[in-house]
């Protein structure tokens, strides 16, 4: 393995981990909001819940009755879709598939090569360590989101083009850019 290939496979497999940060970071984000946005419903029904049962206790010819009963309804019903759902679940197998794929990454980026582009002697079998503990992260990904993951692909690509703005002339950008 020379060290073209040695820096191209590294790269493919720093951007791989990026691509999979980016996903499973928003997959936590989404999970968490879902769990915490039920778990607010829950807590708001059962409050309401509770103020109008008390409210039709002390009435019992109230017209707040029938609202008492749909209140608690679906108060009953949104504590089931809580524990039946498993919002935090999934939300915690995001963040350890994020870990897992960020701790790859820096390890991947971590790779050092030598000032005049020689890779060090253990280089390659380093990648393939590292290869390999990528292919045991990716088994065990749930069925990805196939147009979400192409667009962190995406956002991941661009996240790498270098800043030109700075270049005042072509000889600069190709100099520095």
């Amino acid at each position: 393995m020379n060290t073209h290939d040695i820096r191209q496979k590294q790269y493919e497999l720093s951007v791989n981990s990026g691509m999979n940060q980016r996903y499973h970071q928003f997959k936590t984000t989404r999970w968490a909001m879902w769990d915490r946005g039920f778990r607010i419903l829950v807590g708001l029904f059962a409050v309401a819940g509770a103020i109008l049962t008390s409210i039709t206790a002390a009435v019992p010819e109230s017209s707040w009755i029938p609202v008492s009963i749909v209140i608690a309804a679906l108060a009953a019903f949104l504590a089931v879709v809580l524990n039946v759902l498993p919002f935090a679940d999934w939300e915690r197998d995001h963040l350890d598939l994020f870990r897992r794929w960020a701790d790859l990454r820096e390890e991947v980026d971590a790779l050092l090569f030598d000032i005049d582009g020689a890779t060090n002697d253990d280089m390659p079998e380093r990648l393939k360590r590292i290869e390999c503990k990528g292919t045991r992260i990716d088994a065990l990904e749930p069925a990805p989101d196939e147009t979400f993951l192409k667009k962190c692909y995406k956002d991941e690509m661009d996240s790498r083009k270098p800043d030109r703005s700075n270049c005042e002339s072509d000889e600069v950008v190709a100099a520095t850019c």
